[in-house]
């Protein structure tokens, strides 16, 4: 049964993007992976919390296609995840907490 239509565009394009990659393709980069798991368990040795930002940006809008860091214009699925995938391709537990602050889109929206 074809549940496409339960899916968003974007989800349907990742998808249909891993649909593309061949077994092989897929064997050889959980070898890599499993390489990498190894060497990154060294750094556990000598610390017991890594505390990274997880976005370059505040959250976007519902339906935002690009965002604009450092006046460059990017994929915002791209640019949102871009700090977090080492850590996702890993497979390490991991926590995300707001913090700081963004400035307003319009000025009529700042609070005094």
């Amino acid at each position: 049964m074809d549940q496409r239509d339960n899916f968003g565009p974007d989800v349907l394009a990742l998808l249909d993007q891993g649909r593309l990659i061949s077994a092989t393709d897929y064997v050889n980069a959980q070898r890599l992976r499993r390489v990498m798991q190894r060497e990154f368990r060294a750094v556990w040795e000598s610390v017991d919390c890594l505390i990274t930002p997880s976005a370059p940006m505040g959250a976007p809008k519902i339906g935002q296609a690009t965002a604009r860091i450092s006046d460059v214009e990017e994929d915002v699925r791209l640019a949102s995840t871009r700090l977090v995938r080492g850590i996702n391709l890993l497979g390490l537990p991991a926590i995300s907490l707001p913090a700081g602050s963004t400035r307003p889109a319009c000025p009529s929206a700042r609070r005094s």
